[in-house]
């Protein structure tokens, strides 16, 4: 209806609105570091070690969306997860 993506349509009128300055998708594209945001996952995606597959992520994630259909389908911007 906008013609805008998700993650500008909801930073422009819902959290930039409310004053929400450290709220957005994807921070690591948007001038913040790592050191700013907390970690989600130790393992990435592997469920505690237990899963592996090609391009899982095995890092500590920070910074990027955990859900992996968000990540690896979305760009890291779905309205499921975030």
């Amino acid at each position: 209806i906008t013609g805008q993506s998700l993650d500008s349509y909801v930073e422009g009128q819902i959290y930039q609105p409310l004053g929400l300055t450290q709220t957005v998708y994807n921070p690591l594209q948007k001038g913040f570091s790592k050191n700013q945001i907390a970690a989600t996952e130790l393992q990435g995606n592997t469920r505690g070690g237990r899963l592996e597959f090609e391009n899982v992520r095995t890092m500590v994630l920070q910074g990027q969306v955990h859900d992996e259909k968000a990540f690896y389908a979305l760009g890291g911007v779905a309205g499921h997860a975030g």
